[in-house]
């Protein structure tokens, strides 16, 4: 009898577990069709932003690396280069980052005492 009574719990708990995990099953299968159409919508939205976006690489540079550097990036992103210019050129001494007098290193620690930059960047449409 109590054999009967196990057996009898035990196929009621595999009716039950085959009976959830074909509910999963058809869960899951739904979820993966809406993350199949979300992933082609952002496809397409990605699409239509590169079309219509356009891409500008500002950058200084005293020594010349980070020119070479933004060029890389905007040939890379078939972006338009902008070179930011200070209002007063930085000479060698004030590049000096281990002089604690050097303008970097003063414009480093209060960035108030930067100086204003000069140029202009058209934005209108092409």
């Amino acid at each position: 009898m109590k054999k009967a009574i196990v057996m009898a719990r035990v196929l009621f708990a595999l009716t039950m577990t085959a009976g959830c995990g074909s509910q999963n099953q058809d869960h899951a299968a739904t979820a993966e069709s809406d993350v199949t159409e979300n992933e082609e919508e952002v496809l397409q939205d990605n699409e239509n932003t590169e079309k219509s976006s356009k891409v500008l690489v500002a950058y200084y540079s005293a020594t010349g690396n980070t020119k070479a550097a933004a060029e890389t990036i905007a040939d890379a992103a078939d972006g338009e280069l902008f070179e930011l210019q200070p209002a007063e050129a930085y000479t060698t001494e004030d590049l000096d980052y281990n002089d604690p007098e050097s303008r970097v290193c003063k414009e480093h620690a209060d960035p108030d005492q930067i100086q204003n930059w000069v140029g202009s960047l058209d934005l209108s449409e092409k």
